[in-house]
């Protein structure tokens, strides 16, 4: 076969981003959606971060906060105690820097505070319980910048005590906050997520379907980027079966006896069953899948049959036809 002849089944692989609902460990009905939270802090936190922001920030996404702890399905709970410092001082440490063939060692020096922190938190509902904490032999160390001498250290120390408190208060609490946060959510919320998917076009000049091919990607990158976690998925795979189509006329033009259109033919079926699953008409990606798996011995296939296993049985556990609605 002549070098311009191969040429027209040169192809070019493009990534999609788009958006879906996560599904959580836990199916719980929406109108069970509902959470209670509880913030215990004492006065030396509130100074620095009150109850109410902490509560304010701690959140479930499409879950309702409600105020009767009994009326809730889950509850989050979380205590602050004191913080104490249990040390100050300046951390060393020492790397060597090279300069042509010479090598020194250079010492760092930082303001240092050992503290404590106990905290507890806990997370209850009729499907979980969990429960996290730290008690207060747990010391943390905490890292000033670094300082220029070991007595700058020090003095940063002990004239910024009140400042670094602060400072250590905030980011032990805005990391409690994100802790709960994640677990929560990943346990208990269908939110938001995104997810790549390649897809391969027709990327030869000499292709009579490259001007087609070469506007394909661009529409197709646009209606992905409409995709949204509520979006309608029926509308998108109306909007993505023009693409489809396209691509199952160049299939049937490709013949698989030919070395160099079968392996074009392979990224071309591959593509459509990737269309088939963006726009959740699993059925059809399963068959196009099974094809390259079974005519073709494309591995792809068999993990695209895997994946989609798994999301069905996902959907079915928590009674979805889709993975895109609204909360």
């Amino acid at each position: 076969m002549s070098m311009s002849l191969f040429a027209q089944y040169g192809t070019c692989t493009r990534s999609f981003q788009y958006e879906l609902r996560y599904l959580p460990r836990f199916a719980v009905a929406k109108a069970d959606r509902t959470c209670f939270v509880s913030v215990e802090s004492n006065s030396q936190i509130s100074d620095f971060i009150p109850a109410e922001a902490i509560y304010n920030k701690i959140n479930v996404e499409g879950w309702q906060k409600v105020d009767n702890e009994d009326a809730a399905f889950l509850k989050i709970l979380l205590n602050l105690d004191f913080l104490t410092i249990e040390e100050t001082g300046v951390k060393v440490t020492e790397t060597e820097e090279k300069s042509g063939e010479t090598t020194k060692k250079v010492q760092h020096y930082f303001g240092k505070i050992i503290y404590s922190l106990p905290y507890k938190m806990e997370f209850n509902s009729p499907l979980n319980s969990a429960k996290y904490g730290r008690s207060s032999e747990k010391k943390v160390e905490f890292l000033t910048e670094e300082r220029k001498s070991f007595e700058d250290a020090k003095k940063y120390v002990d004239d910024n005590k009140d400042m670094l408190k602060s400072k250590i208060i905030k980011a032990e609490v805005e990391d409690l906050i994100a802790s709960i946060n994640k677990s929560c959510n990943s346990e208990y919320a269908y939110y938001a997520t995104s997810e790549n998917l390649w897809i391969e076009f027709l990327d030869s000049k000499k292709s009579e379907f490259y001007e087609s091919q070469q506007k394909a990607i661009n529409q197709v990158r646009e209606i992905f980027g409409r995709i949204k976690a509520d979006s309608d998925i029926k509308q998108v795979a109306a909007e993505l079966q023009v693409y489809i189509d396209e691509f199952k006329e160049i299939a049937d033009k490709l013949d698989a006896a030919d070395k160099k259109q079968k392996k074009a033919k392979i990224s071309v079926l591959e593509s459509i069953a990737t269309l088939y699953y963006a726009a959740e008409n699993f059925d059809m990606a399963k068959q196009y899948a099974e094809t390259l798996l079974k005519e073709y011995e494309h591995k792809k296939g068999g993990k695209m049959i895997a994946k989609i296993d798994d999301i069905l049985k996902d959907m079915q556990r928590h009674n979805l036809t889709s993975r895109h609605f609204e909360l």
